[in-house]
């Protein structure tokens, strides 16, 4: 008997790893429900805070009224603006000649964009009003905080909102504390 003892290997079962790794998959779903729950409950809803903010842009720049006996293709998009009907207003406003485009046609465009969710088209015509120096350089710089805002882009919503507080007072208040809630 031992003789045979001697001459069988003695089997051990392998050590199990199975607690270290239940501790370690608790420990990660954990720190990941945490970090799910703070980013819903305690993190900046940027949906919420885009709707909360936007306005659409009136038309301040060409007045339509029903005695208007002048047809024009510029008339015509700002009517379709005011409707509602914004790829219209588009259409209109690109078919404008170049020769005749007026700087405030991209902030209007770009308002329009915003309306049909095309927002890098929006972005493009924002940026282009802000390098031109038009005259709606700050609306430009509040609706293009909110597009970045609406695409979670923190860091140039912040970038925007700064340019609008330090150098211009359009929606300064609103601007700051926009800049409170995302810092």
């Amino acid at each position: 008997e031992k003789r045979i003892t001697d001459e069988t290997p003695v089997r051990t079962l392998p050590r199990r790893n199975y607690p270290n790794w239940a501790i370690a998959a608790s420990i990660a779903l954990l720190v990941g429900f945490g970090w799910l729950g703070y980013h819903n409950f305690f993190g900046s809803n940027y949906a919420d805070l885009y709707q909360e903010n936007f306005q659409e842009y009136p038309n301040t720049v060409y007045t339509i009224t029903r005695s208007d006996a002048v047809e024009s293709i510029e008339r015509e998009g700002f009517a379709a603006y005011e409707a509602g009907n914004y790829k219209t207003a588009i259409d209109n406003f690109e078919k404008i000649p170049p020769k005749n485009q007026k700087p405030y046609l991209d902030f209007y465009r770009a308002q329009s964009y915003l309306q049909i969710d095309k927002t890098e088209e929006a972005k493009k015509l924002f940026k282009t009003n802000i390098r031109n120096g038009s005259a709606f350089v700050p609306e430009s710089h509040w609706y293009l905080a909110l597009t970045y805002l609406r695409e979670k882009d923190t860091e140039n919503a912040l970038l925007q909102l700064q340019a609008l507080t330090t150098r211009y007072d359009y929606n300064k208040e609103k601007a700051s504390t926009l800049l409170q809630e995302l810092e």
